[in-house]
């Protein structure tokens, strides 16, 4: 691989990773935010899947948004989107704006695999080594990500 070729794959490597991890933080403190907003599983479990939705079903129109913006343009929305509303969600003082924050955590991350995955195969000669990294990177997150949200919501 060449040098840009190295930088796409470390790029969407760390990026997989924190959009997973995005998504975990929410379970990984259900228990406190069941005491913060006085709320059953139910509740909680209907405002995570409302997070997850947006997730998947925005990934349809990703590959669209896609074309249209560009890769460069489509992944600055995507993270420093990701990055505004997580901060968003973390300040909200009241169920509505952290359900709205969710929402749209779900919608800017769902563009992600359309974008990587065409960025990859199109920009990376040998993108099945590049797409076996990404997507390791992207367990990694998985694993790590709620061990993190854990020790800071706990402090």
């Amino acid at each position: 691989m060449n040098r840009e070729e190295k930088m796409i794959v470390t790029l969407t490597g760390c990026s997989h990773g924190l959009t997973h991890g995005y998504l975990l933080i929410f379970p990984a403190v259900l228990l406190l935010l069941k005491e913060e907003f006085s709320m059953g599983y139910l509740g909680l479990g209907v405002i995570g899947n409302i997070m997850n939705f947006s997730y998947g079903m925005g990934a349809l129109p990703g590959g669209l948004i896609y074309n249209r913006l560009g890769p460069r343009k489509l992944y600055l929305l995507c993270f420093l989107g990701s990055s505004l509303t997580c901060v968003l969600v973390s300040y909200s003082s009241n169920l509505i704006l952290f359900i709205a924050g969710l929402a749209l955590l779900g919608i800017l991350g769902s563009v992600y695999h359309p974008l990587v995955n065409s960025l990859i195969t199109s920009k990376v000669k040998r993108y099945g080594i590049a797409l076996g990294i990404h997507g390791a990177a992207g367990n990694l997150g998985v694993a790590v990500a709620p061990i993190i949200a854990g020790l800071i919501a706990s402090r």
